[in-house]
């Protein structure tokens, strides 16, 4: 793209849009040929949102939730009170918290997942495997990256939550039943090999 290109798409002055243009390149994330611009190499492999090693995710992650608690870090000092989201209303950043929000943090640490789950690929053999229990998997990048020879992924959900049946048992004065463990239990006793995997963050439940 050229810059006239660029300030027609933005709707902005064709100034800026060179000296956005010029500063990309400075960082390496463009290059000019010609008078026109376009990726370099490193921004094709991990800003290109279709890209399979798309790391855009967190960058956004990093804009939208945390640059944001840094500039106000002398109010987060001063009244001992989280600054990105409203400790009178919410217990943490992610109690209530708004789909976009959540999709935007999904999205962040399938951005790093992805890269962990490269290293475990090529540091531990998993063709010996034919399925996998993935559990609090997420956006499932181990299972996607890590673990492509495994014929059947089997991804757990994170939240250790009862199913509505046994809710219903629970507020009629009965046992709560079977938490979500019990498929777990009952997939690790079939017969084939299998490969467990749990995600770190379950520590919170714990």
């Amino acid at each position: 793209m050229t810059p006239q290109d660029v300030a027609q798409w933005f709707r902005i002055e064709e100034r800026p849009a060179e000296m956005l243009l010029t500063g990309c390149a400075g960082l390496g994330l463009l290059c000019k040929q010609n008078g026109r611009y376009c990726n370099t190499p490193l921004a094709e492999k991990f800003l290109v949102r279709a890209g399979h090693y798309y790391f855009g995710g967190f960058v956004n992650m990093l804009n939208r939730r945390l640059y944001s608690g840094w500039d106000k870090l002398p109010e987060a000092l001063r009244t001992n009170r989280p600054t990105t989201w409203d400790a009178d209303k919410q217990r943490s950043l992610f109690e209530g918290a708004d789909p976009a929000m959540m999709q935007t943090f999904l999205q962040a640490m399938h951005s790093l997942s992805i890269f962990t789950a490269r290293a475990l690929g090529e540091a531990v053999d998993f063709t010996t495997f034919r399925k996998l229990l993935d559990v609090g998997g997420g956006s499932g990048a181990f299972d996607i990256e890590a673990l492509p020879a495994i014929s059947e992924s089997f991804r757990h959900g994170l939240r250790p939550a009862v199913r509505d049946g046994d809710r219903r048992a629970k507020s009629r004065g009965g046992r709560s039943g079977r938490p979500y463990h019990d498929p777990i239990r009952r997939f690790l006793r079939r017969p084939e090999v299998s490969a467990p995997r749990c995600n770190p963050a379950l520590h919170d439940h714990a």
